[in-house]
């Protein structure tokens, strides 16, 4: 039974990388990763509801080690959605800094089992990976008696949210990373107050590119010059335009942020002319 889990499992992680590397935005990849993962933890129920496991070692090293991760998936994507869902859309940097710092509380009223997981410890595997009498503190979670106690030990969904935690963190970094960069532009674009470009300095750049691509300036010939024209037009400095460049080239996710900013305003206003 271990070895079905752990191809499942496999498998899972691969199709989520396949749902990451497709052009999508942030939410579209959330509800494809949500539904991949939620219908992966409902063949994994089926077989561990189906079978048995061969000793209490392997009960334990399912409860603690495998089944977290698949959970863990779910957990992530699912607040990945709500997180990017609910984001202003002005300034993002306190809404992110927010959701940190939940995630520093519940991993410090977390602590002792964070410190269990992280020390390899295994001496209190059997009250916390057993499907025996759950802890006391479950008894206060709503959502326990409505659980599976085949498929549910004391501290296995605890694990799965400590390592969602650590990923989201990872996300959370890059986002508030990006947002203070955002910021940094605007600030830098709008020192110009003749300027007309209201977007960021990257969303120019990657408009420039996006024109010098298509060959509609100058033939797709020029960069240096396609550059100079942007410059010249929208009365903003460039910088090292080709450095930004390689970091949008370098985005897991939303390569062409801007471009799809614009297609859907494009959409949005089509639809908008049509009601009138």
């Amino acid at each position: 039974m271990i070895n079905t889990t752990e191809t499942l499992l496999n498998r899972l992680e691969s199709q989520l990388t396949y749902i990451n590397r497709q052009h999508g935005d942030t939410l579209w990849l959330c509800r494809e990763a949500i539904k991949a993962s939620g219908n992966t933890i409902v063949k994994l129920k089926k077989i561990i509801l189906s079978g048995d496991f061969t000793s209490q070692q392997e009960e334990i090293y399912f409860f603690k080690s495998l089944k977290p991760r698949f959970a863990a998936w779910l957990i992530y994507y699912k607040k990945m959605y709500e997180i990017e869902l609910g984001k202003p859309q002005d300034d993002n940097t306190r809404y992110y800094q927010k959701h940190i710092k939940k995630l520093q509380k519940y991993n410090e009223e977390n602590n002792a089992l964070l410190q269990y997981l992280r020390s390899g410890s295994t001496h209190l595997d059997n009250a916390y990976f057993t499907r025996k009498e759950p802890a006391i503190d479950l008894y206060l979670n709503p959502f326990f008696f409505e659980a599976e106690p085949r498929f549910t030990t004391s501290y296995d969904y605890k694990v799965a949210r400590l390592m969602a935690n650590e990923r989201l963190y990872r996300y959370l970094l890059t986002r508030l990373t990006e947002s203070a960069d955002n910021q940094y532009q605007k600030a830098e674009v709008n020192q110009n107050s003749d300027s007309p470009w209201s977007g960021t300095k990257a969303e120019l750049i990657e408009l420039l590119y996006s024109l010098h691509f298509s060959g509609v300036l100058y033939n797709g010939t020029d960069l240096s010059r396609s550059a100079q024209f942007i410059e010249e037009t929208f009365g903003v400095s460039l910088g090292q335009y080709r450095r930004t460049f390689i970091e949008l080239r370098n985005r897991k996710k939303e390569q062409t942020k801007f471009n799809d900013k614009l297609t859907k305003s494009f959409l949005f206003g089509i639809d908008a002319a049509e009601d009138k």
